[in-house]
């Protein structure tokens, strides 16, 4: 027999509008106990209600559409988990697309994803103008990326206070110059942000900056007569970075960077990184875009803290 709505509130004991508000996220309006009860009659019948028929009464798909810049990273990966875990709560789904830091690709995506009715999306944005984004009318939250102006609420992680932090730091340890190595900075306001950090603590102490953008050809470390470090401003700069170091003996050179991942814990004897926290980013997006769809106030911008963790490559 199949279970219905009706059947539900019938089992426990309230009405279908309660059940419907349940289904919706809409918890506010009953008892923690009339919730976990509704929970476990749910559990226990294994109801799957129609996501079409909801979707043409509240004129919700309950779909968010989620459009990362690159999804070949770790940090990606831990950021959908955050995301997920937030949506899944409260009875989301993602439509997860990878933009492969193509503007072009993006703006296609962005199309699917008003396509499929999606009720907000969660953006990881290519451009940094915002009127490439300005036509979205439905809630949007910005993950790392800042526009200009900004026209949408952001999440990101501190990078200018630890980036300055990490530079000074290398400095004490008596380094002159530094590489900054980093995949293209146009368009990447984050990496754009941890750069300026780097050379706003140059133009104050004397230390030397040079930026190495990565790109087709392969990263050779040039060799340099003053003491030099490697900044590489995400992580996999810095698998890169590592690689030449070892590839070229060169183990004279510091390095430092983003991020912290298990494997900078045993490179060259440990990597002094910035560790930040993608699954945490992740949760207050998706918990932002959450209160936006809900008519709230939300900030405008949300920082995380990053950490600073010492090792033995500077």
């Amino acid at each position: 027999m199949k279970i219905t709505i009706n059947k539900i509130a019938e089992m426990v004991g309230v009405s279908k509008s309660t059940i419907s508000n349940y289904l919706n996220g809409n918890h506010k309006s009953m008892s923690e106990k009339t919730r976990q009860k509704i929970e476990l009659v749910i559990a226990e019948t294994n109801y799957r209600p129609s996501i079409t028929a909801a979707s043409i009464k509240t004129r919700r798909t309950r779909l968010i559409g989620v459009l990362i810049s690159d999804i070949s990273n770790l940090y990606s990966s831990l950021l959908l988990k955050g995301i997920g875990d937030v949506l899944h709560q409260e009875h989301y789904e993602m439509l997860i697309i990878d933009s492969s830091n193509s503007a072009v690709k993006e703006q296609e995506n962005i199309l699917r994803v008003l396509d499929y009715g999606a009720d907000g999306i969660i953006l990881q944005p290519v451009a940094q103008n915002a009127q490439e984004y300005a036509y979205l009318k439905l809630p949007v939250v910005l993950a790392d990326r800042e526009l200009e102006p900004p026209i949408f609420p952001v999440v990101k992680p501190d990078n200018h206070l630890q980036t300055k932090a990490l530079t000074k730091y290398a400095i004490e340890q008596g380094y002159e110059k530094c590489y900054v190595v980093t995949e293209p900075l146009k368009g990447a306001t984050t990496r754009l942000i941890r750069y300026q950090a780097i050379l706003d603590v140059a133009e104050t102490s004397g230390l030397e900056v040079a930026l190495i953008e990565l790109g087709e050809q392969p990263f050779v470390m040039p060799k340099d007569e003053k003491k030099a470090f490697i900044f590489a401003l995400n992580s996999k700069s810095l698998s890169i970075a590592i690689k030449e170091i070892l590839v070229s003996n060169q183990k004279e050179i510091g390095i430092c960077g983003y991020d912290d991942w298990f494997w900078t814990d045993i490179a060259l004897n440990g990597v002094t990184a910035i560790e930040q926290d993608p699954a945490k980013i992740g949760e207050e997006i998706a918990h932002l875009l959450l209160a936006k769809l809900n008519q709230e106030e939300v900030p405008v911008k949300t920082v995380i803290p990053t950490t600073l963790r010492i090792r033995n490559s500077l």
